[in-house]
């Protein structure tokens, strides 16, 4: 499901048919066994996890976001409900938040707000990365889990 509105039938189907073709492929291989179904993971994170670890990401920072921050970036226009809607279905927060000259203007007064969406960015963008590298074979898979269970840890610490 997706980590911010808990929608997920789309997501579902989609990595149905990925596990339906991964199966067909394995059983074509002669069997279903771990390393012939391993491709299903990559394709799942390349079309989709990937993205829902950014989000998770997202999670986290408006669990912990105070409501006078969250009524702030609303209240000044700095992120309309769309926008949110948007950084909640493609999992990436947008550029003008940090670049826009009214927008920084209208941040300079919460210096730490910034700080907080610059940091949010940052590690959105981080945990896409990692899960786009999503090992080719599980042989590689516990040092991977680490990095993005690091990944995680480290933005929880910034907040």
């Amino acid at each position: 499901t997706n980590p911010i509105h808990g929608g997920g039938i789309g997501p579902s189907m989609l990595s149905a048919k990925l596990a339906a073709e991964t199966l067909k492929e394995a059983f074509e291989r002669g069997a279903a066994s771990l390393e012939n179904l391993w491709r299903y993971n990559r394709r799942f994170m390349e079309a989709y996890g990937a993205k829902q670890a950014a989000l998770d990401v997202l999670r986290i920072y408006l669990q912990r976001l105070e409501d006078r921050d969250f009524n702030f970036l609303i209240g000044r226009r700095l992120i309309s409900g769309s926008e949110l809607e948007n950084v909640a279905r493609e999992g990436k927060v947008a550029d003008r938040i940090l670049t826009g000259i009214s927008a920084l203007v209208k941040l300079v007064s919460r210096p730490s707000l910034l700080a907080k969406i610059s940091i949010l960015k940052f590690y959105m963008e981080k945990a896409k990365r990692h899960y786009l590298n999503y090992p080719t074979s599980p042989d590689t898979f516990e040092r991977w889990k680490r990095e993005g269970e690091a990944i995680f840890e480290n933005f929880k610490k910034l907040l």
